[in-house]
């Protein structure tokens, strides 16, 4: 039961991330104004800072079409793919 609802919960956020990835690039001046933390994000600085595991394929379709991925990153994001054994 615990680890169902685990999963659940996993799939959830999974499946919704291409979404907040979304939300946050189109309020992202709302988050600079609610902490001080926020001020110095960009959604090209999210997306370009360290990667440690592949984009979501949702989000990274979102990111080329917004024009935001480097090629540097891009690079990251298929390494890190090709480590985990996963295809493009």
């Amino acid at each position: 039961l615990v680890s169902s609802r685990l999963v659940t919960e996993l799939s959830e956020i999974i499946h919704s991330l291409p979404d907040d990835v979304y939300a946050i690039d189109e309020n992202i001046d709302q988050l600079r104004s609610v902490h001080k933390a926020f001020r110095k994000w960009t959604m090209k600085g999210l997306v370009n800072g360290p990667v440690t595991c592949p984009y979501h394929a949702g989000a990274l379709k979102y990111y080329k079409e917004k024009g935001l991925v480097t090629p540097e990153s891009l690079k990251t994001h298929e390494e890190l793919l090709a480590k985990s054994g996963q295809q493009r």
